[in-house]
């Protein structure tokens, strides 16, 4: 394949770039998508481990892997869900996440995949659009978007205020979506 040597190449002189990662993992996603369409209609829940076989499906689920299309390439960040009516749900993500580094710009293309044992190439994606997103002269990294007609199961994360003690263990739940 041709067309990926040079973002190869780069990524054999640092492989620490991580929009040339992006755009290498979009490009070779799109290129088997190609070759070998998804199935119409997959429904992912059909691909997810039991709670025995992973206790935290249901927050991997409310979890979101957040695809953005800028004008250097592929943004891929994460989210989590805040809100749900009906089969519309509100995710929270970092502003840098759908915005082009450069110009600062939203973009205009965003994906969200969610949790499931598909491959990348099988998982489906929904349309994202922005809700609201905070300036990028502010110090605040913040944006929400909207994801309409996503299945029944993803629930919002359950957030918990209040006072934490000095030198009290607090539990830290990590989600890295590959």
């Amino acid at each position: 394949m041709k067309p990926l040597l040079p973002i190869k190449k780069a990524l054999e002189i640092d492989p620490n770039l991580v929009l040339a990662q992006n755009n290498l993992k979009e490009a070779e996603r799109l290129l088997a998508i190609n070759n070998n369409p998804p199935l119409p209609n997959i429904d992912d829940r059909d691909y997810l481990p039991t709670e025995t076989q992973e206790g935290l499906v249901k927050k991997l689920r409310s979890t979101a892997r957040i695809i953005a299309t800028t004008s250097e390439g592929a943004s891929i960040g994460t989210g989590w869900v805040i809100q749900r009516q009906g089969n519309t749900v509100l995710i929270v993500t970092n502003r840098h996440v759908i915005s082009d580094n450069k110009s600062k710009r939203p973009s205009d293309t965003i994906e969200v995949e969610f949790y499931s044992t598909l491959d990348d190439i099988q998982r489906p994606r929904y349309k994202a659009t922005i809700e609201e997103i905070t300036d990028s002269r502010e110090d605040l990294d913040l944006a929400v978007v909207k994801v309409v007609g996503i299945p029944e199961d993803i629930e919002p994360l359950t957030m918990k205020s209040g006072w934490i003690q000095r030198n009290l263990e607090i539990p830290l739940l990590v989600i890295l979506i590959t």
